[in-house]
């Protein structure tokens, strides 16, 4: 066939094939002046769908998808649904999208490579068939899209069987595998307009994947692409939150690959004009100029003004004071003595779950003793407006300082009265942010239809101040009718029902409550010294049964009732065990609530006998928080590597030892707490603190956090251990334990200090020294 300049082309059937199609979009076949858009997009679908190459990225893009079953898992194994749905989906979006680069690159350059140009320009406008071509390969990835999400349902619905959601399974398609091969597709047809050249096509692809999946990306889901391994995905308790923030990333960088592409168009070359001289060509047509500057302001204005994390700064060495390897974060200042005392708070909450959102009016019963006017601060969830603010029924005025800290609070500053006795009233409304800049995007409170999880700043604010030892928290909580709510404190009573909602009535000690509300089963603990109750997702009921959850639950609370004392919860005080969404990582203790996520639970972590420390264990040392932190609080000033984890990890390693033998709790327990100390000194920065300041602040932020770990959950139950040994075996510490947690610490109680429990095992600090990295030669 002839091409430029008169010469052969080496692929002449898809050359004709392609000419063929140009000759139909300029009306050259019928004889028709002007065609319309459909019959353009359908000449040059037929064309496509001709094509060798097109059929090999659909099949490719099919393919992919098997790779994460096992090869490739961006979101982790820890559920079931993690490894059957949302593992395959990204791995076929990941395999799809190198397909359809190679797709679209291949047919963004047809032209050139086969030296047609001329030709092809004089049958057919270059920027209407760059129009129509990209279009095309756009509506095939949809197609590419539907096809494979089709072809893994079946075993997807087979694998998950009771849990499958067909409306999730949708939405993991649409906003995973289907927007990642179109931004694929506008970002190398922009590429190709502008460079015109493969190569360097490639390249731009490729870094674009990097932003995607590189370390740079891990603690904000605006460049969350893939990995999603640290946010988990829940099997049980709904995704919401994860498809809300994957909702808002793909809207803004399909409207960033938008406006590029949109802008590339005025570099289509015309008529074998230079770059330069096609944007003078069709910069005339201002309708595409203006539209790409839209498109590309709205995704900067996406990005600079995204609702869900807040604004904090990364931490810093400056904002921690550094103690024998540990960090304590303070973003407040100290005062020496209090002048405001806070006797109850009460609660009026209102949530929207389908917007993810919620109203609230806070109270709280103070006591200026100070007798002077106080200023005074308020933290509350960056996420959150105050809308207004009263003391003694009398409006104050309030600033709020926009100052996002580490971790999730800003501040309201107020000044309060000189009156004795003060009501302090604030209502607040808004979205819950996740903390940024933490090194992990991590969700912890979250509010969804199916699942809600507040405490914290995000339940109710905290006032600046004393908290009073008898201080009482009230609360009214309007949830969805569905919901089935835990609390702190006493059990959650439902007071009120409303047009598909269900208003709950909270009580309890300290400062405010903290909830979870889902659908959760709630059954009763056997063979226990006290109320003990364990709260899980519905769809586990038969599961749980069979993997004997409940036997873990109460051998891990008569192990430690027997070790050191019975917890003095009752009836109308019991102690709430609850499974907590995949979406939190790890788990936590507050008051009677011991909580953990649901992947703990799952039936292949706990059946997996080569994970170790890592499933039932986890399980039970979260209990084990109700003894060494709950109800015996464990903290230092002078040593911040002294914490409740220090005897929660020594008294979950004895349980193992007990349980699974002396090899499996030296090598999954001390071995471990060795390694960790071990890595941490040998750090070059922590043997050279004289350049840590060189560092950026990301980088100094990740070598504390590694400063924390080793030091909290390595060097701790070391020590620990250590003193076991010195004071005469386990039986020895077992009591010296006992008398701690029944008679508590005499130093600064109610804590448990450090030097308490050097005194009670008779030891001195350097007798507990601990040798690791190059200290031990």
């Amino acid at each position: 066939m002839p091409g430029c300049g008169g010469e052969t082309t080496g692929d002449s059937s898809e050359s004709r094939a392609y000419l063929r199609g140009c000759l139909c979009l300029s009306g050259g076949e019928g004889g028709e002046a002007a065609m319309t858009v459909w019959r353009d997009l359908r000449v040059e679908w037929m064309r496509l769908f001709r094509s060798k190459g097109t059929w090999l990225a659909l099949l490719a893009a099919s393919a992919a998808p098997l790779v994460g079953y096992g090869l490739y898992q961006p979101a982790g194994g820890g559920t079931t649904a993690a490894l059957v749905l949302l593992n395959p989906m990204l791995a076929g979006a990941l395999g799809g999208a190198l397909a359809f680069a190679v797709l679209t690159l291949s047919e963004m350059n047809r032209v050139k490579k086969g030296r047609m140009g001329p030709l092809t320009d004089s049958v057919v406008s270059p920027l209407r068939m760059a129009v129509v071509r990209t279009v095309v390969l756009m509506l095939t990835a949809v197609v590419s899209s539907l096809v494979t999400s089709l072809l893994y349902l079946p075993y997807t619905w087979y694998r998950l069987g009771e849990t499958f959601q067909g409306k999730e399974y949708v939405q993991v398609a649409l906003l995973f595998l289907l927007p990642f091969l179109e931004m694929t597709v506008l970002a190398a047809a922009a590429f190709y307009q502008i460079f015109q050249r493969v190569d360097v096509c490639v390249l731009l692809l490729l870094a674009l994947l990097l932003v995607g999946l590189g370390p740079w990306s891990q603690d904000t889901y605006l460049l969350y692409w893939m990995d999603l391994s640290n946010l988990g995905f829940s099997g049980d308790l709904g995704n919401t939150t994860i498809f809300r923030l994957a909702r808002y990333s793909r809207l803004l960088w399909l409207c960033l690959f938008g406006g590029l592409w949109v802008g590339s168009l005025l570099c289509v070359r015309n008529h074998g004009r230079g770059i330069f001289g096609s944007m003078a060509c069709y910069g005339r047509k201002l309708y595409l100029p203006l539209l790409a500057a839209c498109l590309l302001v709205s995704g900067a204005g996406l990005y600079f003004r995204q609702p869900y994390l807040d604004h904090a700064p990364p931490v810093s060495l400056d904002t921690g004071n550094v103690t024998g390897g540990g960090t304590a974060y303070s973003s407040m200042e100290e005062t020496e003595e209090p002048t405001v005392v806070i006797h109850k708070t009460q609660l009026e909450l209102l949530v929207h779950p389908e917007q993810g959102t919620a109203e609230g009016n806070a109270t709280y019963e103070v006591e200026n003793i100070s007798g002077t006017e106080q200023a005074c601060l308020l933290d509350i969830n960056p996420g959150y407006t105050v809308e207004l603010i009263l003391v003694n029924g009398e409006e104050v005025p309030f600033t709020d300082q926009h100052n996002d800290q580490f971790i999730s609070l800003k501040n309201i500053s107020l000044t309060l009265p000189a009156q004795k006795n003060l009501q302090v009233e604030i209502s607040y409304q808004g979205r819950i942010q996740l903390p940024a800049n933490t090194g992990v995007l991590a969700i912890y409170d979250e509010i969804t239809p199916e699942y809600i999880s507040m405490g914290g700043n995000s339940v109710l604010p905290a006032l600046h101040g004393e908290t009073a030892e008898d201080c009482t928290f009230t609360g009214r909580v309007t949830l969805p009718e569905q919901l089935q709510m835990v609390s702190k404190g006493k059990p959650a009573q439902v007071v009120g029902e409303g047009e598909g909602t269900r208003t709950w009535h909270l009580e309890g000690t300290g400062l405010r409550p903290a909830f979870f509300a889902g659908n959760y089963v709630c059954v009763k603990l056997k063979g226990t010294a006290f109320p003990v109750y364990f709260w899980y997702s519905a769809t586990h009921q038969t599961e749980f049964t069979s993997l004997g959850i409940e036997r873990l639950l109460t051998d891990t609370v008569s192990y430690c009732t027997a070790h050191y004392g019975a917890l003095p919860y009752t009836e109308e005080y019991p102690l709430n065990i609850v499974m907590t969404s995949a979406h939190m990582m790890g788990g936590g203790a507050a008051d009677n609530l011991s909580y953990m996520g649901e992947l703990f639970f799952s039936e292949d972590n706990l059946k997996d006998p080569s994970k170790g420390a890592s499933a039932e264990e986890v399980i039970a040392h979260e209990i084990v928080h109700q003894w060494w932190g709950s109800q015996c609080p464990i903290m230092d000033l002078e040593n911040t590597d002294w914490s409740a984890e220090a005897l929660t990890c020594y008294t979950t390693y004895r349980m193992m030892k007990e349980w699974k033998g002396a090899d499996y709790a030296q090598q999954f327990y001390v071995d471990q707490w060795q390694t960790r100390y071990d890595d941490m000194m040998d750090q070059f920065y922590l043997r050279n603190p004289q350049y840590i300041s060189r560092l950026s602040e990301e980088h100094q932020a990740s070598i504390q956090a590694l400063i924390f770990d080793a030091s909290t959950y390595g060097k701790a139950p070391l020590q620990v251990k250590q003193a076991e040994t010195l004071v005469g075996g386990e039986a020895a510490m077992d009591a010296i334990l006992q008398t701690l947690f029944q008679q508590g610490g005499t130093e600064m109680p109610p804590y448990v200090t450090w030097q308490d429990f050097l005194d009670a095992c008779g030891l001195t600090e350097d007798q507990l020294a601990v040798k690791g990295g190059h200290g031990n030669g």
